[in-house]
């Protein structure tokens, strides 16, 4: 059986309450390398990707998302994990070198050199408003730290499980993230950001799911008043949300679908943790999607 797999970056529009979908998922790269790990830009008109396309794994850019896409990354590095700025002009992402996670950045739209910011620190997670950069800790029990002006504060006091996956608001007041409890449970909490109050404690955390299945990616939408994952509580790997309510500092309602992908031909479920990312942009969700393809061929043996 010879078999064809293809990933590539689609956006799916959202309705004005940004709860359900106002029509199907759209395809917004055509390449027959492997685009992942996308991230929109706030006004929907800049598209960051890792890509395959060039023989390497590389971060590329699309001004707007749909135009021909431009190398931000040209080399054998394996970089991984981009982050766009919360003004849409800057790329962090970060390079394994000899076990260690350098943390680069680059501009947007493809001018100027790549600059080397911090030896010691891990993969992007998240700008700050105010350009400072959230990324993650492996070493020890992971979590998440703050780099600012060459120092680094740590994001939380404790952390009883191992957290990933973080991700800020758009006005840097909320953060969300994942704590993986077990090999199939993660749980979502959500807890007030400010950068003068670090360490956040514990006691703060909200969370919004109950630790009952995998659980990933949460992603605030542009109000922060719903929360994007994705979820295998049915089975798939699909999109699904809950309101949250920043007055009250509470979930709303219970989990809903958003979008489910139980078909095999364009897929959630067959990307890896390294490939899948969410994002979202002013009126839509933007995510890779697998697409799968095979034939059987048949034989016959000589006589």
């Amino acid at each position: 059986m010879a078999g064809d797999r293809r990933i590539n970056i689609w956006s799916m529009p959202l309705n004005r309450s940004g709860d359900a979908p106002s029509g199907e998922p759209r395809q917004i790269t055509d390449s027959a390398a492997s685009d992942y790990t996308s991230t929109i830009s706030s006004d929907g008109q800049t598209l960051i990707f890792r890509s395959t396309r060039s023989g390497f794994v590389d971060v590329w850019a699309s001004h707007p998302p749909d135009a021909r896409p431009i190398s931000l990354t040209s080399n054998e590095a394996f970089e991984s994990i981009p982050r766009l700025s919360t003004d849409g002009k800057q790329v962090a992402f970060s390079v394994n070198e000899q076990g260690d996670r350098i943390l680069y950045t680059v501009d947007a739209d493809g001018h100027g050199a790549t600059r080397r910011l911090c030896d010691n620190c891990g993969a992007p997670i998240a700008w700050t408003p105010s350009g400072d950069i959230i990324y993650q800790v492996n070493k020890g029990t992971a979590t998440f730290a703050l780099y600012h002006e060459g120092a680094t504060t740590m994001l939380f006091s404790s952390t009883p499980h191992p957290i990933y996956a973080g991700s800020l608001s758009r006005d840097g007041r909320w953060f969300v993230f994942k704590a993986d409890l077990d090999d199939r449970r993660t749980q979502v909490f959500i807890t007030p950001f400010d950068t003068t109050r670090l360490p956040i404690d514990i006691a703060e955390w909200i969370p919004m799911t109950a630790g009952e299945s995998w659980d990933d990616i949460p992603r605030f939408s542009p109000d922060n008043r719903i929360v994007y994952l994705s979820s295998d509580r049915d089975g798939f790997r699909c999109i699904w949300a809950r309101r949250f309510d920043p007055a009250t500092k509470q979930p709303q309602g219970d989990l809903f679908p958003v979008k489910h992908f139980h078909g095999m031909d364009l897929s959630l479920s067959g990307l890896s943790l390294n490939e899948f990312e969410l994002s979202v942009g002013p009126d839509e969700l933007v995510f890779p999607l697998l697409k799968q393809s095979g034939n059987i061929w048949m034989l016959t043996p000589a006589e």
